[in-house]
């Protein structure tokens, strides 16, 4: 018996890992109520066009775009809409700032 909670246990962790793994940075906005209908979002990143199915994250925001495919550096969004049957909604822009660059001055105070 007393082994089972340690099973319990490892197998928790391994769950709680495996989610962090598959944790990603992601453009996010606020859900949109069910009756618009949202289909997908659309926009250019660095001047090319994509398009994104409308899916929700864990955090209950919608998913706008998967930024980690993008390499180090800004990245500039334009044009980003949310589409449904009847059109697409006001475009908004946005920009993702590069990532902090390399610690350096390593040393100890004292």
């Amino acid at each position: 018996m007393k082994y089972l909670g340690g099973i319990f246990g490892a197998i928790l962790m391994i769950l709680v890992i495996a989610a962090m793994c598959q944790a990603a940075p992601f453009l996010v906005c606020d859900p949109y109520p069910v009756d618009q209908q949202i289909t997908n979002f659309t926009g250019t990143i660095d001047g090319q066009n994509f398009s994104t199915p409308y899916s929700l994250h864990s955090s209950g925001q919608a998913i706008v775009y998967d930024i980690n495919s993008l390499s180090d550096g800004v990245h500039q969004f334009t044009e980003l809409k949310a589409v449904n049957i009847r059109g697409e909604s006001t475009p908004v822009n946005f920009t993702v700032p590069a990532k902090a660059s390399a610690l350096s001055g390593m040393g100890f105070a004292p």
